[in-house]
């Protein structure tokens, strides 16, 4: 017997949050300085995720300050 086969994108905000912080708060402040948000796309269903300062606070606390 087949089955039949649907597609279905398992990402969310907080796991791609989750991937984001993997890359360390140094590369994390870096990207904000210069870019001003971390904006991310899902390769499988193509959802586009931005994250802001606020977003990363609390992982990155007082340093994270942007000028």
């Amino acid at each position: 017997d087949g089955k039949t086969m649907q597609f279905g994108c398992s990402c969310t905000r907080q796991r791609t949050l989750s991937a984001i912080l993997s890359m360390g708060a140094e590369e994390l402040r870096e990207i904000l300085s210069e870019q001003g948000v971390i904006k991310t796309e899902c390769q499988f269903c193509a959802e586009t995720y931005e994250f802001q300062k606020e977003d990363l606070d609390d992982y990155l606390g007082d340093q994270a300050q942007t000028h």
